[in-house]
């Protein structure tokens, strides 16, 4: 899994899926500004989050937290 935050277009992108544009997929908008790519078996490869800034402040878009769960 790989974050990453584009200031100079204020979309933050949650990569699922390493090779996102080798494989084929479609883009569906889950909601207003909030896009998934879904690729043809339903496995969502990718979220994007447009306006970032205008649902998360500086420092959330900064740092990020994750917890380790069993598998």
């Amino acid at each position: 899994m790989r974050i990453v935050y584009d200031a100079s277009v204020d979309i933050l992108e949650v990569y699922l899926c390493a090779q996102v544009k080798e494989r084929r997929h479609t883009s569906k908008g889950l909601s207003p500004g909030i896009i998934a790519d879904i690729d043809k078996a339903g496995s969502i490869l990718k979220l994007e989050i447009l306006d970032a800034r205008e649902r998360y402040s500086k420092e959330q878009l900064a740092s990020f937290t994750f917890e380790r769960l069993s598998v």
